[in-house]
């Protein structure tokens, strides 16, 4: 046997231990109140101004960026006002993506982030190959000049990034810190040497 408390009056009760994770209430008249309260409305709807219940758990489970709503058409109506002119992510005028890339648009191609654009015309190419990607050397992502950009396993990019951090690439690029010194940081000296080698050849093609 185990103590548990009534959720709505607090009466002890002593129960069977196989009862203890579902024991709710004391009497009848309890788990009325309970089940009333279950059910209060704890939420407005962002469209229409309703107040509605929403379980608790939901409440904190999800990340609503729009707000709460009562029914699948108030957050669609909401929607179609919300996702209006900059909000929406197709907007023709948008010159930046979500992750501060600038994107320009170009006859040829349309809308594109541009250090893509100067690197597909540098190298000849019209899409990055699969697995990899576009890597600023100084870690400037507004530096869109050929010299600033190589072109990168994505593995390979995420451990650079991730073995010396922005700050550090930098000062590489701007020769505050040598070769040598960078080589002798990393926990790979040899993967390091050898994307270092990558980077410099790239340099004199794109």
């Amino acid at each position: 046997m185990i103590d548990v408390e009534c959720k709505v009056c607090s009466k002890k009760q002593r129960v069977n231990n196989n009862r203890k994770d579902n024991y709710k209430t004391c009497s009848i008249k309890c788990r009325s109140i309970y089940k009333i309260s279950l059910t209060h409305k704890n939420c407005i709807c962002t469209n229409c101004k309703t107040e509605f219940h929403l379980k608790e758990s939901q409440v904190k489970r999800y990340n609503r960026n729009m707000g709460f709503f009562c029914k699948m058409s108030c957050h669609t109506e909401y929607k179609k006002e919300f996702y209006k002119g900059k909000n929406n992510p197709n907007f023709r005028g948008k010159q930046y993506d979500d992750d501060g890339y600038r994107i320009n648009h170009y006859q040829k191609t349309g809308r594109i982030k541009e250090h893509h654009y100067v690197t597909f015309n540098a190298l000849g190419i019209d899409k990055i190959p699969k697995g990899f990607c576009v890597h600023h050397r100084d870690c400037n992502i507004y530096e869109n000049t050929p010299e600033n950009l190589a072109m990168i396993l994505q593995s390979d990019h995420r451990w650079i990034h991730k073995q010396f951090g922005n700050a550090t690439l930098w000062a590489f690029c701007h020769n505050k810190v040598t070769y040598e010194e960078l080589v002798s940081w990393s926990n790979d000296p040899e993967r390091c040497k050898l994307l270092l080698i990558n980077l410099n050849n790239q340099r004199n093609e794109i």
